[in-house]
């Protein structure tokens, strides 16, 4: 298996590329958040409308996985820790990072593959391994660029989603709290990532309160446990032996400009379950967690930890956004494959530029049973709004922050091989279910703003391919005709407008538009544009997509945002 990841010799244990890093600059405050700030090394700004900006990374301080470590407590809201079936402690490890084993190890699943392991403080229990490297002269170490995203459901009035809640793990694992006392199940799925008939298959209903992954984890080695969950492993889903009798695979959460670095043979496409999550860590029931190995090439079989990230952001500043309103304007995205929920990204702090998180050659089983190229799945939260604000899925009601009801425009990027042809790829829309989040007459007042792609073509200048923005309407859709409709309730619709189109040589542009109202948002209905599109009483709601694709590597991409 060690050629499923992707290739090292050009990356820093953190998994910054060696001829041009992400470095940390000096944390800025706005409106009271205290950002990490994080740049390039070299090459670290783009010049628009003949200014320059410099493009940066910005994740709020108290995310980095060392502040967590320091001041663990501070992520836990007390008066919720009743509820739980774990203390938090003050200090994870008291506040030192773990360790990481000199020797590699076999995972006994008869592939044979080499894994380095951490070793956390006795005691401890299951945690994100934080593993930095301080030494004079040398990088920063495996986990410099992964980070901690706090569950934003505890303690939090009106962002809790209906029931009891329960924080989900221990130790900060970046995952949603709502699934936290489901029971242990396996989805059946094909080995091409579709479904199977029959739906999951329950291995152990849960106990409330139930703290799953810690007691998925502690069941580790447990026979009886894992046949069951072997029994429902659908025959000829390509498992290697013993899969999931030391442990569990959990999630990472990447900086801004990097991308997951483990991911396995054995990942599908399907929403994430027991079957498929391989592209996250490999934690063992003693806490411990395993980072694989590979040569380092130097000719004596010497072995060294694969990168937890790897950086997708270059000197060439290929995929940024420039934040020209007044506010900040958070960003976030799913883990996918994964937990279809939201976790922080990018922070765009007012009048900067930003990385624009990128995937290169990120490959998992598509419903075809190809292993095929995933673009991130990035959406925008409403002008003003923090990190925590875009971290929940759709459970926030019409007048709250977060959920998709609440991300006006969505966005990826990725450079990928795709029929033989390795082309960069960049893409604008508007948000499928932000046309359900109708609020009350004064609840989009200065909120909203506009998203205008620009293409540099061949290394020039950019220029705009198209402008996306939303005008406010007292209309609603009608469900049953999916038509829009006069509102009875005094309450607004922002309804999408694409107002710029331009075709760039080079560079091929697409829209789409959807169409079908599902109740919880609007179902894509994918065709080409035509001048004349537009959304208007009694008429299905059109939301528009811009895709700017090219082989070019010259080529660079622009969201700029402004006031509306």
């Amino acid at each position: 298996m060690s050629d499923s990841f992707y290739q090292t010799a050009n990356l820093n244990p953190d998994g910054t590329r060696i001829d041009n890093p992400v470095l940390r600059s000096e944390p800025e405050t706005v409106d009271s958040v205290s950002y990490v700030i994080r740049k390039l090394a070299t090459s670290s700004s783009i010049v628009f409308d003949s200014q320059s900006f410099d493009v940066v990374s910005a994740v709020p301080e108290r995310m980095e996985i060392g502040s967590a470590y320091k001041n663990t407590a501070l992520y836990y809201d007390s008066a919720s820790l009743k509820d739980l079936d774990f203390s938090a402690p003050v200090k994870l490890n008291d506040g030192q990072p773990s360790t990481l084993e000199s020797a590699t190890q076999t995972i006994v699943t008869g592939s044979g593959e080499q894994v380095f392991v951490t070793r956390p403080k006795s005691g401890e229990g299951i945690f994100i391994p934080y593993l930095p490297n301080t030494a004079p002269g040398r990088h920063d170490g495996l986990t410099e660029h992964v980070y901690w995203t706090v569950d934003p459901y505890i303690g939090r009035a009106g962002f809790e989603p209906s029931g009891p809640v329960y924080h989900l793990a221990g130790y900060g694992w970046a995952l949603d709290a709502r699934g936290v006392n489901q029971g242990v199940f396996v989805q059946q799925l094909r080995e091409d990532g579709g479904s199977v008939s029959g739906g999951p298959v329950v291995v152990e209903e849960a106990a409330i309160p139930f703290n799953y992954w810690k007691h998925l984890i502690s069941r580790a080695g447990d026979t009886t446990f894992h046949s069951k969950i072997a029994a429902a492993i659908p025959a000829g889903y390509p498992f290697p032996t013993g899969w999931l009798d030391k442990g569990v695979y959990l999630p990472v959460q990447p900086m801004p400009g990097f991308q997951r670095n483990l991911i396995r043979f054995y990942t599908a496409w399907g929403a994430w379950n027991l079957l498929n999550n391989t592209s996250g860590l490999f934690v063992r029931s003693d806490g411990s967690v395993e980072l694989p190995a590979v040569p380092t090439g130097d000719g004596n079989g010497t072995m060294r930890a694969v990168p937890v990230v790897s950086q997708t952001w270059d000197g060439s500043q290929r995929f940024t956004v420039l934040n020209q309103t007044s506010k900040t304007v958070p960003s976030t995205y799913d883990l996918y494959p994964g937990n279809e929920v939201y976790f922080a990204a990018n922070v765009y702090l007012p009048g900067k530029a930003g990385v624009l998180t990128s995937y290169i050659d990120y490959g998992i089983f598509d419903g075809t049973g190809t292993l095929n190229p995933r673009q991130t799945d990035l959406w925008l939260g409403l002008l003003g709004d923090k990190a925590e604000d875009v971290m929940l899925w759709a459970d926030a009601n019409n007048t709250e922050p977060g959920g998709q009801a609440n991300k006006p425009y969505m966005m990826g990027a990725d450079t990928s091989v795709r029929n033989g042809v390795r082309a960069h790829n960049c893409r604008l829309q508007h948000s499928n279910s932000f046309l359900i989040a109708r609020q009350h007459l004064k609840g989009l007042d200065g909120k909203l703003y506009a998203a205008s792609l620009y293409v540099a073509p061949e290394g020039g200048g950019y220029e705009l391919v198209a402008k996306l923005s939303y005008t406010r309407e007292h209309w609603e859709i009608d469900p049953g005709s999916a038509h829009w409709t006069v509102a009875s309730d005094g309450m607004e619709t922002a309804v999408p407008v694409v107002t710029v189109l331009k075709n760039v040589p080079e560079v091929v542009v697409k829209t789409s538009t959807v169409a079908a109202f599902s109740g919880h948002a609007i179902s894509w209905n994918e065709r080409p544009f035509s001048a004349g599109d537009a959304n208007s009483l009694g008429k299905s709601p059109q939301i528009y997509t811009v895709s700017a694709v090219t082989e070019s590597d010259d080529v660079r991409f622009l969201i700029v945002l402004t006031e509306a």
